[in-house]
């Protein structure tokens, strides 16, 4: 997390996502870094699993919308830019979509909270999805955990930032599960922003 957070300054990168942070059990957070603010979700006693890092010298602000959602897996926040009145606001969706750590809780996050959420015209949903779908994996056949998580996205229509059959993860050469998606809107302004996984 450090290196990422230094490579992040050298290349002036203002947001930095993690998901499956290290945060010990008591939920302290150990990794801090001096050029960066660090914020999470609500914590309602339970480990949150991401975290999204914001550069201090940045020229974007931000709010973070708990009014949204409170779920310890989805950390969504608004992007504002301080020195432009015509900027308009762009919201970050970061997911990790596993089944939670609540007691007798086994549904996984797209499906228990996911749907509840209507994003903004200008949005970035992005984290460890843990799905598996022809749409981003031309090999898979039968998906699996992607079918509520295609039902939202339909029906916000946003696109596919990442490029299709990309291995995204090391566990084998199928592996796409960290995967990056913005509105229609936004994709449509898409050329004036250089996104970074």
């Amino acid at each position: 997390m450090h290196t990422c957070l230094d490579y992040a300054i050298k290349l002036k990168i203002d947001f930095v996502a993690f998901q499956e942070s290290y945060i010990t059990k008591d939920n302290i957070i150990i990794i801090s870094h001096s050029a960066f603010y660090c914020i999470l979700p609500s914590t309602q006693n339970i480990r949150p699993r991401i975290m999204i890092f914001t550069r201090k010298q940045s020229r974007f602000d931000f709010c973070l919308r708990l009014d949204i959602c409170t779920d310890n897996d989805i950390l969504i926040i608004n992007i504002i830019d301080k020195t432009s009145s015509y900027f308009e606001v762009i919201q970050l969706i970061n997911i990790y979509n596993e089944k939670s750590l609540k007691e007798d809780c086994t549904e996984y996050t797209v499906k228990r909270k996911l749907h509840e959420i209507v994003p903004s015209k200008n949005t970035i949903l992005y984290g460890d999805l843990n799905a598996h779908h022809s749409w981003w994996n031309s090999t898979i056949t039968n998906s699996k955990n992607a079918n509520d998580l295609i039902d939202w996205l339909e029906k916000y229509e946003f696109d596919l930032l990442n490029e299709p059959n990309q291995q995204t993860c090391t566990r084998s050469n199928t592996s796409i599960i960290n995967l990056i998606f913005i509105s229609k809107s936004l994709n449509k302004l898409h050329a004036f922003w250089e996104i970074s996984e």
